[in-house]
């Protein structure tokens, strides 16, 4: 049963199942209640049958009464010559006409062989005629004939011949009413019999059907349960795998989502890999030595192949002075074989295009099979994604990736090459700063001039600089990570905490923030919506024209499920050609001397993106700009709570059936 049960449940969708647990059930009780009715319907045509045959023998019997009425009267009328006694005669002559006619149609109605009353009614016709004609004698004369007659015992005879027969039909319709009766008593007892059958029949396939039920959507739907309980800190695929394998396989709507199930708990462990991987990176780089650069890349390009499931990741350097790429790094073992390889500058157009659009590029683009020295494999045909390595806006480099198998663009990991090349790009520029520190110092010999000083200066100010990047880059590597519970924030007192905190560069700047009263809520991390409105409070107190104190005007609106926010200022602004670019890391206005990271409006891009939302600027060309965001809604959010209450109440009822079941 098993088996069955499995084959069954691998083939149908849940709706069939359904259908066909109801069929199961239906179809018999069904068939017990058409069998229940048709045997009701027999007993009333058995019922019908026997209360004609008690109208028939009802019939019959007034016939005989009515032969002997006529009997009675003839002799008390001979007797006496009385005309009173003529007077049951006549009723009795009145009323056999019709008695005769009723008791020939209810006899034939009758079933089985036909009961005739012809040569009765021909009896009756017939003592009716004699009577009349002695009484006729009587009345025109002597009634010495009449008398004669009656004394004969004539009239006796036939009287008893008319009973006689008349008994003798009433005793057949005795004996067909009783057998009426034992055809009845054995359909009662044969319903009783069904009922009671039908009735275990019905409890024994419902208790079939439950099983099978729970089987087929009781233990997936608990199985699914216990997998979300291994999804916490770490996510246990292997444990996840286990538990769903049963369900892998299956046509219905559990099977897919147990399939989909576990392909989000790989991803969900993928991810927490990648941040892992970045975090670990990144403390490398902020660490990192002038000697460490080489062990840097190889980690990058190496975990870059593991956690992308790429062939090969190689980190390529422009050489402006000749116009070609140079190889600084490469993963496993193509870094020994492709390291400081000079590679002619049109060769890779992926990369080309990846360097000078400053974007992710991909396609199909890595030719060197025309290297002499690659003879042991030859790499033409590769599909290529490449990312630009930046450093303060101005690309220096790309990190490629290459796949000897076709792989369209959205089958790559774009998300983790872009942390990647960051990664790259930091620490090459953290080296490079490095380099550069060492060989001024050992050129002046320990003697500093101002101009030396200067550069000194500007060195500690750009290290600084790198260590605020890889903060930045540690930031938006936790924003997915750090995520607390969702709650109703309030607006209006997080934007206090943050005008709060800021209150001294407010008054030193003699700023003027208006913030719209009754902002409405919203369903987020408190901590999430805090550092939003503080880095862009801060960009709009940072990015002032000369001269002017800055005006901010933070406002909010609903737009369906979602919160709208909108902080507005009138500083130096924001291109329109620029108003992507600076949601991208480490991006900034070259038009602005203002310090930072270039990572503020990133963090709020990721964050906004974390919650299903979206940032952008908006305004006209111009002074002045509006960053808006969108946030879920805190009344959408209790909407989805209680709609998943509403499921869990009903997870509730299927645990009850299965245990009822069970």
């Amino acid at each position: 049963m098993n088996r069955w049960v499995a084959q069954w449940g691998n083939r149908l969708r849940i709706q069939h199942k359904v259908w066909v647990a109801l069929l199961s059930l239906c179809v018999p009780l069904s068939a017990g209640i058409v069998l229940h009715l048709y045997v009701v319907q027999q007993l009333l045509v058995l019922q019908q049958q026997r209360q004609e045959l008690m109208l028939a023998d009802e019939q019959v019997h007034l016939l005989g009464r009515l032969a002997i009425d006529i009997e009675d009267g003839f002799r008390g009328y001979v007797l006496s010559q009385q005309p009173v006694f003529l007077t049951p005669l006549a009723e009795a002559e009145a009323k056999l006409g019709q008695a005769l006619s009723n008791a020939t149609k209810l006899l034939a109605r009758l079933p089985g062989s036909p009961i005739r009353l012809g040569p009765i009614e021909q009896q009756l016709k017939d003592l009716l005629q004699t009577k009349h004609e002695l009484i006729a004698d009587i009345q025109q004369g002597p009634a010495e004939k009449a008398l004669a007659y009656v004394r004969s015992g004539e009239g006796l005879r036939l009287s008893d011949i008319l009973r006689k027969d008349l008994r003798t039909i009433e005793d057949r319709l005795e004996r067909q009413r009783n057998s009426l009766n034992e055809q009845a008593d054995a359909l009662s007892q044969r319903t009783f019999v069904g009922l009671w059958v039908t009735l275990a029949g019905v409890v024994a396939l419902g208790w079939i059907v439950s099983r099978i039920l729970a089987r087929a959507l009781t233990d997936p739907i608990m199985r699914l349960q216990s997998a979300t309980a291994r999804i916490g800190a770490q996510v246990d695929v292997a444990g996840i795998t286990e538990l769903l394998a049963t369900g892998q396989g299956e046509k219905d709507e559990l099977g897919q989502l147990a399939e989909a199930y576990l392909a989000m708990a790989r991803r969900i462990q993928t991810n927490i890999r990648e941040i892992e991987a970045l975090d670990s990176i990144s403390h490398e780089i902020n660490t990192m030595g002038p000697d460490d650069l080489d062990g840097v890349l190889r980690r990058i390009t190496d975990r870059a192949v593991e956690l992308g499931q790429t062939d090969i990741c190689l980190v390529l350097l422009r050489d402006e002075r000749v116009n070609c790429w140079i190889v600084e790094a490469a993963s496993g073992e193509w870094n020994d074989r492709l390291r400081k390889l000079v590679i002619p500058w049109g060769e890779l157009p992926v990369s080309v295009r990846a360097f000078e659009a400053r974007e992710v590029a991909t396609g199909e683009g890595f030719h060197l099979d025309e290297w002499p020295h690659m003879v042991r494999r030859n790499l033409s045909g590769y599909d290529t994604l490449a990312f630009p390595l930046i450093a303060d806006g101005i690309p220096f480099g790309v990190l490629s990736f290459l796949n000897e198998r076709p792989q369209a663009a959205p089958e790559w990991n774009q998300r983790l090459a872009e942390g990647l090349a960051q990664e790259a790009a930091l620490a090459i520029s953290n080296a490079r700063l490095h380099q550069a520190a060492q060989q001024l110092v050992q050129q002046n010999s320990g003697q500093f001039d101002d101009r030396t000083k200067r550069w000194l200066s500007l060195l500690e100010e750009n290290g600084r600089d790198l260590v605020q990047r890889v903060e930045g880059i540690l930031t938006v590597a936790h924003v997915s990570a750090d995520q607390g519970a969702v709650t109703a924030v309030d607006p209006g007192a997080i934007i206090g905490e943050v005008l709060k905190d800021r209150a001294g560069e407010i008054a030193r700047l003699r700023a003027m923030v208006y913030v719209e009263p009754g902002l409405p809520l919203v369903a987020c991390y408190g901590a999430h919506l805090r550092q939003i409105f503080d880095n862009l409070i801060s960009n709009a107190l940072k990015f002032t024209r000369e001269g002017e104190s800055p005006v901010v005007r933070i406002s909010g609106r609903v737009q369906g499920p979602m919160v709208a926010f909108a902080v507005e200022d009138q500083g130096i602004g924001i291109p329109l050609t620029q108003r992507t670019r600076v949601f991208q890391p480490f991006v900034r206005l070259l038009m602005s001397e203002a310090a930072g990271s270039g990572i503020g409006l990133t963090i709020i891009h990721r964050i906004v993106e974390l919650y299903g939302g979206k940032a952008w600027i908006d305004g006209a060309e111009g002074p002045g700009c509006t960053v808006q965001f969108t946030v879920p809604s805190f009344q959408e959010h209790r909407a989805v709570l209680n709609a998943r209450m509403q499921s869990s109440r009903v997870l509730g009822v299927v645990d009850e059936v299965r245990r009822e079941a069970l």
